[in-house]
This record gives C-alpha cells, sequence and structure tokens, in this order.
C-alpha cells in the first residue's frame, strides 16, 4: 500500500489528504481533514484527482478555519457529483440508540495510516463558533 500526503494552502487554517493507495487491486482511500478557503487547486485535486470521490471527511473542529471551505464545498454546484461516504466531525455526531462501528475494510485503512502520521499535540484552547457550527450542520445535513 503506498500513502500520499497533501496539503494545500488554505488561508490561515488547514486543508489536508491522506490518499492510501493498494497498486495490486487499483483501489484507493481518500481522506480529507479540514478546509479553510476552498481554493481553486483544493477543487480541481477534489474532482479531478480524487474523481469527487472523498471516502472519509475529518473536520476536527468547528472554527472557521477548519470549516469555511467545507460548507464552501458542500454548497459548490459542482458537489452534486461529489461523494462523502463518511463525516467524521468534532463537535457534531448523530445520536442513535443503535451505533455502527466501522467496518473492518475502513479500519485497516485507517489503521494503515496512522502508521504515515506523527503524534499531535495541540496546547491551544479555542472556543467553539456557534455560527460555524451551524452553518456546517446545516449543509451536512442536506445532503444524504
Amino acid at each position: 500500500m503506498q500513502a500520499t500526503f497533501k496539503t494545500f494552502e488554505s488561508g490561515a487554517g488547514d486543508c489536508l489528504f491522506l490518499i492510501l493507495r493498494d497498486e495490486q487491486v487499483g483501489d484507493s482511500f481518500h481522506i480529507m481533514v479540514d478546509c479553510n478557503v476552498l481554493t481553486p487547486e483544493i477543487k480541481h485535486f477534489i474532482y479531478s484527482e480524487l474523481g469527487s470521490k472523498i471516502d472519509t471527511l475529518i473536520i476536527t473542529h468547528i472554527d472557521a478555519d477548519h470549516t469555511n471551505g467545507i460548507v464552501k464545498l458542500l454548497r459548490d454546484i459542482e458537489s452534486e457529483h461529489l461523494q462523502i461516504n463518511q463525516i467524521l466531525f468534532n463537535g457534531f455526531q448523530p445520536q442513535t440508540d443503535n451505533p455502527q462501528p466501522l467496518n473492518d475494510e475502513i479500519r485497516k485503512k485507517l489503521d494503515a495510516a496512522m502508521k504515515f502520521l506523527p503524534p499531535i499535540v495541540d496546547e491551544n484552547n479555542h472556543k467553539t463558533n456557534g455560527v460555524d457550527a451551524a452553518c456546517l450542520v446545516t449543509e451536512i445535513n442536506k445532503k444524504h
């Protein structure tokens, strides 16, 4: 398996991608983490390089510099062709009486990705921005 970690300039925030490719099977798994400014370069990467497919979108927290681009992506006209299989959002997870665990295939791919990522220590304390959260939750809930 080959792992590619791609970063983009995204204003004052982050926009990160981890692509796991299994050349033998010809399959890939795309993880996107946060997005502040949805630049033309980022859109091109998502729609062209990733084939409009994000397997797991991770939103680390709801500050604008982590969510603005995601809201714009979900509102984008081209997003009708965008496939996002799973959203992990630290701050909004639909609650259910019957939680579903990650399937073995996704768990294996995420475990494989962990080997390539350094530990992250965040020593900053940030307050939650309710407006950013409301915009993001609204756009997520509009999509299937």
